[in-house]
């Protein structure tokens, strides 16, 4: 069973860079929004964490002859959901159901994620896929959810060009979670036409867009955000 160390230790470097520049970059907010900033800065820190342990060749288990990457899940299982967390807070219009929209999001998302887990567990083709499938249905679900915000408001932008930002931030995060199974579907577990160097070097790339990149745009519509409050 073999862990390609090399990308891991190549995503410590690329997360501990993001989240220097990040954190230099939010001297330019106003103070009411660090708070939420520094959360979202949370993100790829426990990523970094992450790729840590994976460099260290920690939190890998064997299934079939393949090397399962349990710290990989257990890193997603918790920064997802704050990705939605920080995404339902400005997508979703200030409503009594407003917090129970944003947990049916992350609820679907835990689940999402366990059962994408649980598939890189089976042996057995149809447990595997079905495993997969499971995953998809909640998938699907957080899509539906999230596509349904984008066209019925502005949510709490404030701002057209704050909605946008908003708007783009939810593309970005559909697009990108959407390359995820692909991945999978092509990788080890999958039908094995690429191999785990390759699988693990694309999981980084879009690691760092859906953590890094999401930080930035967030850094952008905050102080967007901010400038309008303070023209208030």
């Amino acid at each position: 069973m073999e862990a390609p160390i090399e990308i891991y230790q190549l995503g410590v470097q690329l997360f501990g860079v993001s989240i220097v520049l990040l954190a230099v970059l939010s001297i330019f907010l106003i103070k009411p929004y660090r708070p939420i900033y520094l959360f979202m800065l949370a993100i790829p820190s426990i990523a970094a964490v992450a790729y840590l342990l994976m460099a260290n060749e920690i939190g890998f288990i064997a299934v079939d002859g393949h090397p399962v990457n349990t710290v990989r899940y257990a890193d997603w299982v918790v920064t997802t959901p704050m990705l939605l967390y920080i995404l339902g807070t400005f997508l979703i219009p200030d409503s009594k159901t407003k917090q129970g929209d944003i947990l049916r999001l992350v609820i679907n998302d835990v689940l999402m994620i366990i059962f994408g887990f649980v598939a890189n567990l089976m042996t057995s083709p149809y447990l595997k896929y079905g495993a997969f499938a499971i995953s998809s249905v909640f998938y699907f679900m957080v899509i539906n959810m999230l596509l349904t915000h984008m066209f019925r408001s502005e949510g709490t932008a404030k701002t057209e060009q704050g909605y946008k930002i908003i708007l783009l931030m939810s593309w970005a995060l559909l697009v990108l979670w959407s390359l995820y199974p692909a991945v999978w579907i092509f990788g080890i577990k999958g039908n094995g036409l690429i191999d785990a160097s390759s699988q693990s070097g694309l999981f980084l790339a879009l690691d760092l867009a859906a953590k890094v990149g999401y930080s930035g745009l967030l850094l952008w519509f905050l102080r967007i955000r901010g400038k309008k409050d303070v023209g208030d």
